[in-house]
């Protein structure tokens, strides 16, 4: 197994967010992929035709990362996983928008 390089590396305080009801943890600053990723998720959206669909790009060109962070009043906007912060208390859903 590859030795873990963390030596002087510091990360933000630890936060939670929610993905289809499971609780994820995360550090601030984190992306929403890499906190997904982080947990073992690497599906996240649905194409039209069904696929599943995740990280791809890493740098916000593609558009395969899309999820749906849900607002308090309960509307969801989507947005790319990999270039959007994770923040405390966050909901996620997967993105099926494509697939309607």
């Amino acid at each position: 197994m590859p030795t873990r390089i963390d030596r002087g590396v510091t990360r933000g305080p630890r936060i939670a967010l929610r993905f289809d009801g499971q609780t994820v943890a995360a550090h601030a600053g984190d992306s929403i992929a890499a906190a997904l990723i982080a947990a073992g998720i690497r599906v996240w959206r649905v194409d039209r035709h069904g696929r599943p669909r995740g990280l791809w790009c890493g740098m916000g060109v593609c558009y395969d990362c899309l999820v749906g962070v849900e607002a308090a009043d309960g509307t969801v906007r989507r947005v790319r996983a990999c270039t959007t912060p994770a923040e405390d208390g966050m909901t996620l859903h997967t993105d099926r928008e494509a697939s309607r």
